[in-house]
């Protein structure tokens, strides 16, 4: 997590980017309202540059356009294509306006240490009747 300068729309703004895994959206229950969330090979080291928008960014640099899906972005430098947006209200304990694929890798920012877990626990009632719940 992280801010960043994005160059979009012939604009540059200070965005807040937050490196999240493949199945964070996943573990959260929600998926983006507009395109998609990121593909395994997108969460390698050295794997393609693309983004996932918040809906207020989406809405405020992007005027709420239906067709950014594979646009490019210029984000630390870096070229990413637009391949999601996220659903309005949507919320984590970390602010972003933008997500990117963790890429986990030892030999970059933090060596491999800076890594947060997020879990989503099964219900009880999707528990096998043979379990003990204590």
């Amino acid at each position: 997590m992280g801010g960043a300068n994005l160059v979009a729309e012939g604009n540059v703004e200070y965005v807040q980017q937050h490196r999240i895994s493949t199945g964070f959206f996943r573990v959260l229950g929600v998926e983006p309202v507009m395109g998609r969330g990121f593909t395994p090979e997108e969460d390698q080291p050295g794997g393609p540059a693309v983004t996932v928008l918040s809906y207020a960014l989406w809405k405020s640099t992007f005027h709420a356009d239906t067709s950014v899906l594979g646009r490019d972005v210029l984000l630390r430098g870096e070229p990413h294509t637009i391949v999601g947006v996220m659903p309005l209200g949507f919320r984590t304990s970390v602010s972003a306006d933008l997500w990117t694929p963790l890429r986990p890798t030892t030999t970059s920012e933090g060596s491999g240490q800076n890594y947060s877990v997020v879990a989503r626990l099964r219900s009880v009632a999707d528990e096998p009747p043979w379990c003990d719940n204590y």
